[in-house]
């Protein structure tokens, strides 16, 4: 297999901005803090599955996390002017990039390994006194749906080099994004 790039990590095989492109959002931010402490605190909720948070994310993962828990987040990004996504729904994990029709999926054991690493990369750095790259968090007060992989991309589970084969002819630019 190749080797993954970083933003992966953080949001594909992966990846997931301030737009939601494929599901679109009434929702938004409530409650906003660029303050590290409350930023933190805000996480720490919405990891442990108490409150549904939303932050801004700049620097190399430039985007927008949605967080319900540590099994269950979206995150939306720009790279290199593609507009990749990623969501966890607890179980399952589905990437895909704006505009095409065909995305990535992992399922099985190594979901919980994905999670925790993207939740690191994520808010690794975040602590009250450092805001890492988050700008910003608040509640977030849009619906579930978020947290839903989009209806009209179909999905590849990547489990052999057959199926990353086919992948590379049915979602090049998602590929040239998540692979070296």
């Amino acid at each position: 297999m190749k080797d993954i790039k970083p933003w992966m990590a953080v949001g594909a095989l992966v990846a997931a901005g301030g737009l939601l492109v494929a599901c679109g959002s009434s929702g938004g931010m409530t409650d906003a803090t660029s303050d590290p402490e409350e930023m933190a605190e805000l996480v720490e909720q919405g990891l442990a599955g108490e409150e549904t948070v939303t932050c801004v994310v700049s620097g190399t993962d430039e985007g927008t996390v949605y967080l319900a828990s540590e099994e269950q987040f979206r995150f939306d990004g720009e790279v290199d002017g593609e507009s990749p996504s990623m969501v966890s729904t607890g179980d399952e994990v589905f990437i895909w990039v704006d505009g095409e029709d065909t995305g990535a999926s992992l399922s099985g054991a190594e979901v919980p390994l994905f999670q925790a690493m993207m939740v690191d990369e994520i808010f690794g750095e975040l602590s009250a006194s450092d805001a890492g790259d988050i700008d910003e968090c608040g509640v977030y007060t849009g619906g579930d749906g978020v947290f839903s992989k989009p209806d009209k991309v179909d999905f590849l589970t990547i489990e052999s080099d057959a199926d990353f084969a086919e992948l590379e002819d049915s979602a090049p630019r998602l590929v040239d994004l998540m692979f070296d």
